[in-house]
C-alpha cells in the first residue's frame, strides 16, 4: 500500500506552487491542453504569438495543490529553453502523434532540459496529443514510448478534444508522482518563482506581467485563475 505523504495545510492556502510549463511546437496543443485543465473546456484556436501564465489550485487525493502554469508559444529558443529550465518544477513536453517534425522537435526539447537542469524522472513527461485522430497517426505509440525512456520521464497519449477525462487524469497521475517523489514540494520558501525568473537578464521588456495581482483575475467557465500574458519574444 502507497503512504501518502502528509498536507501542509488542508485548503492550499500559504503554499508553494508547483511550477508547470507546457512545452512543444506551436500546434500541438499547449493552449488546448491549459483550458482543458483549468477549465475542462475545450478551445480549437488560439493566439500562437502568445504566452499566457495562469495560477489555479488543482484538487487531487483531496488535497489541494497550487500550480503556476506557464503556457508557452513561439520558437523554443536555446535561451526560452533555459529560462524555463531555470524556473520550473514539472516539464510537459507535447508533440502530435500525427506530425512527426513536432516528435522531432519534442526529443530536441527533452535533451536540452535535461542538460540544463537536474530532473528526476518525475520532473518532466512526454505528452502525444490528438490521440483521437488515429487515422493520421504518422509517429507510433512505441516511438513515444521508447523516447520517453531516453528522457528518463513517463509517457501518455490523450487527446485533448475529445473529453476533459484524459487531461484531468493525465494531471492527477503527474502531480501525485512528483509530491510522492518530492514530499517537501509544496512548502513555502523555495524561490524558484516562473513569475519572477522568466525575466533573465533581459530585465522588464522580456518579462511576464510578474505579478499576477487578485485584481487581475481570469473567470473561465466559473473558474477563477490569476494570469499574465505577453507576446513571445525570445
Amino acid at each position: 500500500m502507497r503512504t501518502r505523504r502528509k498536507s501542509v495545510t488542508s485548503n492550499g492556502d500559504n503554499l508553494r506552487s508547483l511550477h508547470v510549463v507546457m512545452l512543444g511546437q506551436d500546434g500541438v496543443g499547449k493552449s488546448a491542453l491549459t483550458v482543458r485543465l483549468l477549465t475542462k473546456r475545450f478551445i480549437g484556436e488560439y493566439d500562437k504569438t502568445l504566452e499566457s501564465a495562469y495560477r489555479y489550485v488543482f484538487e487531487t487525493d483531496q488535497e489541494q495543490v497550487p500550480l503556476d502554469v506557464l503556457d508557452t508559444a513561439g520558437r523554443n529558443t536555446k535561451r526560452k529553453l533555459e529560462i524555463c529550465a531555470e524556473s520550473s518544477d514539472i516539464f510537459v513536453v507535447l508533440y502530435s502523434i500525427t506530425d512527426k517534425k513536432s516528435f522531432t522537435e519534442a526529443a530536441r526539447i527533452g535533451r536540452l532540459i535535461r542538460r540544463t537542469v537536474p530532473l528526476s524522472a518525475t520532473g518532466m513527461v512526454l505528452v502525444g496529443t490528438k490521440s483521437d485522430l488515429e487515422h493520421l497517426r504518422d509517429v507510433k505509440r512505441r516511438e513515444g514510448e521508447y523516447l520517453a525512456r531516453q528522457m528518463n520521464c513517463s509517457f501518455y497519449e490523450i487527446s485533448i478534444s475529445e473529453s476533459s477525462i484524459d487531461t484531468i487524469n493525465m494531471f492527477t497521475d503527474i502531480i501525485r508522482k512528483y509530491l510522492d517523489a518530492h514530499p517537501g514540494a509544496l512548502i513555502p520558501g523555495a524561490n524558484t518563482s516562473m513569475y519572477s525568473s522568466a525575466t533573465g537578464p533581459r530585465g522588464s521588456s522580456g518579462s511576464l506581467e510578474r505579478r499576477a495581482s487578485a485584481k487581475t483575475l481570469s473567470i473561465m467557465n466559473g473558474i477563477r485563475t490569476t494570469f499574465a500574458r505577453r507576446k513571445s519574444i525570445y
